[in-house]
This record gives C-alpha cells, structure tokens and sequence, in this order.
C-alpha cells in the first residue's frame, strides 16, 4: 500500500507539474513586468502632478493618492476612461505592455484550467469509486472533457513557451535568439497538430484471441448445461463458445477477433486445458460463475467502456510521444489511475458476487476446488514457459508445452515452489483484476487449507467436461502449434537481445534481425549502422563507446551532426563527447534516426541482460 501511495502522488506530482509549471512562470514574469511598468507609470504621472500649476496641495494629495493606486493592468482592462488615449497607446497587441497584459490573463486562467481539471478527476473517480453503477457515465464525462482540456492546455502552454522563448532572454539578456524561438515555435506547432488529430483519430479495436468456435453440434451436452445455468439466472446464453488453450475462463460481449472469424455478442471463453484438469461438478461451478457475469449485467458495462479505454489509451501513447505534449499526457495518465481503483474495487464486488451465485447452484466446495485447480495449473504453465523463455539456445523441434504442464504439474503440486506460488494465487483473467484466491474461498465458505492442495492437484477427476466435445483435440492442438511458433519466434528475437554475440551462431541470430544497414551519404561516402557499432569515412564508434545520442537535423546545406556523449570523463569530471557529421541524404534521414536508436537499444538492453545475469 505504501508503494501505491507513492507511486499515485508521483503521478499528481507529474500532473500538477504539466498543468501548471509553465503557466506559473508565465504569470510570475508577467507579474513582475505588470508591477514595474505600472511603478514606471505612476512615477511619470507623479512628476506631471508635481509640476502642474493651480492646484492646491490639498487637490495634489488627493490626485496623488489616486495615482498612487493606479495600474497598467486596470488601465488595460479600462478602469480610467479619461486615460482612453493612453490605453489606445499601451495596450495594443503590438505594444509590449499589451502583449505582457494579455499573457498574465491567458497564464491566469490557465491556471483556474488547471485547478479545475485536478477537481474534476478527483470528482469523477470518487463518483466511480462509490457508485459503480455511473463508472461508464463518469469514464466518458472524464473522456471527452480531458481530451478537450489537453487540446486547449498544449495550444496554450504551446503558445507560452512560444511567447516565453523571446521575452524572457530579451528582458533579461537584452537579446533575441531568434533560433530559440523557432525551435520553440517548431515544437508548439507539432504538439498542437498532435494533440488535435489524435482527438479524432479511430481507435483501433484489440480484442483478439486466440480460439475456436465450438457448435452446439460438437458440444451438445456441454451446451445444454450452460444454457441451464443460463435459465435459471434469468439471462440469455451466450451467442457463442470459443474454446481456447488459455489458463482462464471469461465472457464478454466487446466484438472478438478469432483466428477465423469476427464474432459479436455474447461470447464464453473456455479453457481447454483447464477441462481436462477440473472435475464436471468443478467446471459446472466456473460456467455458473461466468453466467452469473452476464446476469449480473458486468459485461454490458464492459462493453460499454471497454472501447472508451482503448481510445483513452491511443490518446495517452500519442500525447506521450511529443516533448510538448507530455505535459497533458500526465494529466490524462493520472484520471487512468484513479479510474483504475474504481474500477478495481467494482471488479472484486462483481467476483464476489459471481462467487456466491456459482456456489449457490453447484456447490462452494466444488467452486473453492476449482479455483485452486485454476491457480495451480495457470502458475505452473508460467512457470514451465518462463524456464523455456530463459533458456540461452534456441529451441529446436516442437515444445510440446501441453505435455510439458500435464505430465510435471503433480511434481510441482509437491514443491516448496508450488507453496510459494499458491501462497500469492489469483485466477488469471484477460479482462479484469480478481481479488486473491484466499479471500473467495473465505467469501463462499468453503476454504480448503494449503496442505491439501497436493492431494487435489495430483488426484485425477473421474470425468471431465473435455470428454463431451467432439473432436476437442482437433481443436486443440493447431491452437497449440500456433502458439508454440510464436513462442519460439519470440524467444528467438529475445536471443537477437541478449546475444553479444560470441559464437557464428549467436551472431547468425542476432544479424537475422540487426542486419548491417548502409545508407548512402552524399558525395559518394556511406555509412553503415551495425549491431557492433556506427561506421563512416572517418572511422568506427563501437556502441560500448556511446553513453548518450543526439541527433541534430541540418538545414540549409549544412550536414546532419550526431553528438555522442561517451563513458569516459575529461578533465575536471566532464563527459568526454564526439561529433559526427554526415551528408545525410533528405528522404534516408528519419530511417537512419530509427535505425540508430533501435540498434543502440539493443546493445543497451545485451549490457544489462548481461550484468543481471552475471
């Protein structure tokens, strides 16, 4: 709890550093100009005062004292309508009163923006969290008014910097730097541009799975029990049952995208892998269970925010990729987590809750033997898949992951780490977060103690529901190669990472994936980007001697220049650094920033594989 409690004011740190660093500096400075221009006012008016004829001291005093209280920003906004002319003179937008006079209103309420988005997050996640019921009416409301917010926070805060650039070296320094400036408006263009089309932007839908469709034809007992469970809730059947090799059971009514087919509706997944090992009255409880999820009305609410999270988060990745931008990204990442506890909260409510429905129409022990069955087998599948990701070879042949997890699951139900493992176990879910294991055996009343877990992972169940789908098997196995190739393809292009390499091949490996690129420089030169190194003309910087990149653009003629920070240290403790500087070709240049930052990352990850494993 403490780590969470960090973790969540780092995020309103970050937040209320992007809402309102900028527009702070921004109101101090204007302040500061306000005051000075306004004392500069007041002295002049003073001096008029003093040496105006016919007025007594006692009419002096009084004009004096009213001089005393005027300021430029109350002139501006036309306090003094006698002055009209000299407002007309001062605070126009090309006068520089006026342009400080305006950038104090805009930072001005750029900071009630600010307070007022903090209020409103802290609003709408209180709303989430004690009513679950307006989770989806909350979410969106956070939706549409924060995209809306971090549109107008970058336009602006764009516009600041824009603004700040020139004014604060021309106040201080008495100089303008106009390359400052552009490079300032260059950023404020991109940001703004990012932040209104990815308002816009389609989301993109990630719902796939891996599964096959099984028909009331294949599986018409099966079918039978679940449409049972489905009655005697009061709530329509699934549309359709996808078995899969997944260590989980769910339902859903979000689109799916199967290997095969688009389906909609209402859709049960089930493990087939699970069935083999939970008995039939155990599987009744978990089909119950996840029955008692659509009755309960859970998957229409994630139906109806599941999309909306998915364009949030398209929202988050864009606005996190821009410097700019990053300061809205913050915002928009803390409303996600103090949504996320809301939605934690109504999460473990509705497992209870499916718990106490799946014990009451089986039984809470079968339930309580499931869930540990569950537990067991999705913890020893990891860890068996864990050991083979480890491993520092390649493999070779089929894995044959299923046999693997089916023949040594009894061994490992035996373990210390079988102990160790079920001491934290949780039922893994793709969609939400399930409360710990212990808890729903305690909830249903039926908590079966650690040291039977043993006799009930090793004790095969008589008959399973696995026994009553035709051709499950078939079904089951292509599911099981295609993960397998993936799952070596994977491992393999993590072996591209970890290798230095040392061996033909390890580097055979590592080039099938970090091929030498050349690109080719102007006048005929080329530079060629390796899993060793950069070369050019002038020579070879091998990426151990890289600490740091930074790649500036060149313009007008001049040639792109790739400044390297380097390990070592100069004299006096500065960073020793080098300049590379390359007659890039135009249309190569973003390619080539590409290519040297993914094959700099490489090397970088291989150091740290490396030093963790040494």
């Amino acid at each position: 709890m403490p780590e969470l409690k960090r973790a969540f004011l780092k995020l309103l740190g970050l937040a209320a550093l992007g809402l309102f660093l900028l527009p702070a500096i921004t109101w101090v400075f204007t302040s500061h100009e306000q005051h000075q221009n306004s004392l500069e006012m007041q002295r002049v008016f003073a001096e008029d005062l003093a040496a105006a004829d016919g007025l007594s001291e006692a009419e002096k005093a009084l004009a004096q004292a009213r001089i005393s209280q005027m300021t430029l920003a109350a002139l501006c906004d036309g306090a003094y309508p006698e002055l009209g002319q000299l407002r007309a003179q001062a605070c126009g937008l090309s006068e520089e009163f006026g342009q400080f006079h305006l950038a104090h209103k805009i930072s001005f309420y750029s900071l009630v923006l600010g307070a007022f988005t903090l209020v409103l997050i802290a609003g709408l996640a209180l709303l989430a969290y004690a009513k679950p019921a307006f989770q989806v009416m909350a979410f969106t409301t956070g939706w549409w008014c924060l995209r809306l917010i971090a549109a107008v926070e970058v336009l602006v805060q764009a516009a600041m910097l824009v603004w700040l650039s020139y004014w604060l070296t021309a106040y201080f320094f008495h100089i303008y730097i106009l390359k400052l400036v552009f490079i300032a408006a260059a950023l404020a263009v991109v940001a703004a541009f990012v932040a209104i089309t990815a308002i816009f932007k389609r989301a993109q839908s990630n719902n796939a799975v891996a599964g096959e469709l099984i028909s009331e034809d294949q599986a018409p007992q099966l079918w039978a029990r679940i449409k049972q469970f489905s009655q005697t809730l009061g709530t329509a059947a699934p549309t359709q049952l996808v078995g899969g090799i997944d260590a989980n059971f769910f339902v859903t009514q979000m689109p799916l995208q199967l290997p095969g087919a688009h389906v909609q509706g209402r859709s049960l997944f089930v493990s087939l892998p699970l069935l083999r090992v939970l008995a039939r009255d155990e599987a009744d409880a978990v089909l119950a269970h996840e029955m008692a999820h659509f009755s309960g009305g859970d998957t229409e609410t994630g139906a109806a925010l599941g999309p909306k999270l998915q364009a949030y988060e398209q929202y988050m990745q864009t606005l996190s990729e821009n410097g700019l931008t990053l300061l809205a990204f913050f915002m928009l990442n803390l409303f996600r987590a103090a949504f996320e506890l809301a939605l934690s909260r109504a999460s473990r409510a509705r497992e209870f809750a499916a718990d106490a429905t799946a014990a009451r129409l089986t039984s809470a022990g079968a339930l309580s033997r499931a869930l540990v069955k569950i537990g067991a087998y999705a913890s020893y599948r990891n860890s068996v898949e864990q050991e083979l990701f480890n491993q520092n070879d390649r493999h070779q042949g089929p894995l044959d992951l299923a046999g693997r997890v089916a023949q040594g699951l009894s061994s490992f139900a035996q373990s210390p780490a079988f102990r160790e493992a079920m001491t934290h176990a949780d039922v893994p879910h793709p969609f939400d977060s399930h409360p710990p294991l212990q808890q729903r055996m305690e909830r249903v009343g039926a908590v079966i103690q650690p040291m039977e877990f043993p006799m009930l992972i090793t004790s095969a169940p008589d008959q399973t529901w696995i026994d009553f789908i035709q051709q499950a098997e078939s079904i089951e196995a292509p599911l099981w190669q295609s993960y397998e190739t993936n799952f070596v393809d994977e491992h393999e292009q993590n072996l591209a990472f970890r290798y230095e390499p040392a061996s033909e091949e390890e580097r055979a490996i590592v080039l099938k994936y970090f091929p030498d690129v050349l690109f080719a420089l102007k006048k005929s030169q080329t530079l060629r980007i390796t899993y060793a190194g950069i070369e050019t003309p002038e020579g070879t910087t091998t990426w151990d001697a890289v600490h740091q990149l930074q790649y500036e653009d060149g313009s007008f003629g001049s040639r792109d220049v790739i400044t390297i920070t380097h390990p070592e240290k100069r004299a006096l403790g500065l960073s020793k650094t080098s300049k590379l500087k390359l007659a890039v070709v135009a249309k190569d240049r973003e390619q080539l920033k590409q290519t040297i930052g993914r094959y700099w990352q490489r090397h970088q990850i291989m150091r740290q594989m490396q030093a963790q494993a040494g």
